[in-house]
């Protein structure tokens, strides 16, 4: 009798085990299932938020084209220059801004010059390489500290190891921890800077809404597109008699449409007693610009997606030339 009971007691133990594992086997099923619908559904929410941003930017490339086949200058006085652009569709919200890529200092200006020349006389530098010096300086950096930030760059730049005279070359970055080589070549991104000898993060943040890195060597600035957080752009240009207040208020008395010439420029700066630092500046600025910053965000409830391009205007027409998930261009 006894033993009979321990039977089936026995029994009932391994039942309620099976019971409890099935339990369990269920329960990790459950959640399994659960965590896979959840993802499938948010893998369908972010493809959706793409397809959006990709209609979005080929809205942006009619507007640019639109807006720029008929005019001669480029200016913020035009539709694609709106600020905060959203567009509500159904749950999802899109928003975007266009920036001008030419109101900025292109970087890849100084690869075209010679890793040959002299650097201790202020009047030996070309224009493209005293108006960056200039800029580094209007940010109150010294002038030694500017050269060095100057030759650093143009050594990253240029295809050769042989360092300038304050410049750096493979042994400088050959003795860091972990060591690395210049890139000898052209700037992808503005954020390589930080891999630059002597550009510590106060300098980055400071030249990251000044400089560009253009996939071209030439450098026109825009002078109808600077804006306020750009004004030592201008102070480069008056270097140094243009103080920030002054450079600000040059751009709040700028014509809405944009100067029609550079001479007008000018004379509006003569006017208030500003001569450019050196006469052959103008020869870097323009009215006009053919590269455009595109930035986008799409956001639902439950999820978000950035997206940014480099825009190429030719003949009318407006191509991307590169782009990429995310802000940082």
């Amino acid at each position: 009798m006894i033993s009979a009971q321990r039977q089936r007691g026995a029994a009932l133990v391994t039942v309620m085990l099976i019971v409890a594992l099935m339990v369990i086997v269920a329960s990790g099923f459950v959640q399994r299932t659960s965590t896979s619908i959840a993802r499938v559904s948010l893998l369908k929410e972010d493809r959706k938020l793409y397809w959006y941003l990709e209609g979005a930017q080929q809205f942006v490339l009619k507007i640019l084209a639109q807006d720029l086949s008929d005019n001669e200058q480029v200016s913020l006085g035009q539709y694609w220059a709106t600020e905060g652009l959203v567009f509500p569709i159904e749950d999802i919200q899109v928003a975007g801004e266009v920036l001008d890529a030419q109101a900025c200092f292109n970087l890849n200006a100084l690869t075209t010059i010679s890793g040959d020349e002299t650097f201790e006389a202020t009047d030996e530098l070309s224009p493209t390489e005293l108006l960056f010096k200039n800029i580094l300086m209007s940010g109150d950096i010294d002038e030694y500290q500017a050269s060095q930030l100057l030759q650093a760059l143009q050594d990253w730049l240029d295809e050769d190891t042989v360092p300038r005279e304050l410049g750096a070359e493979d042994g400088i970055y050959e003795a860091k921890t972990p060591p690395y080589l210049p890139a000898n070549q052209a700037l992808l991104e503005i954020s390589e800077l930080r891999a630059v000898e002597g550009y510590q993060q106060s300098i980055y943040h400071f030249l990251e809404h000044l400089s560009c890195a253009l996939p071209i060597t030439e450098l026109v600035i825009n002078v109808n597109t600077l804006k306020a957080e750009q004004s030592p752009i201008l102070m480069a240009l008056f270097y140094p008699s243009l103080s920030q207040d002054d450079a600000i208020s040059l751009l709040d008395d700028r014509p809405r449409e944009g100067y029609e010439s550079i001479e007008s420029f000018v004379e509006l700066a003569s006017a208030k007693g500003h001569s450019l630092a050196r006469e052959d500046f103008n020869t870097l600025l323009g009215l006009s610009s053919q590269y455009f910053k595109l930035r986008l965000v799409a956001q639902s409830d439950n999820s978000q997606q950035e997206q940014s391009a480099l825009i190429y205007m030719q003949d009318g027409q407006a191509q991307i030339l590169r782009r990429q998930l995310g802000i940082q261009l």
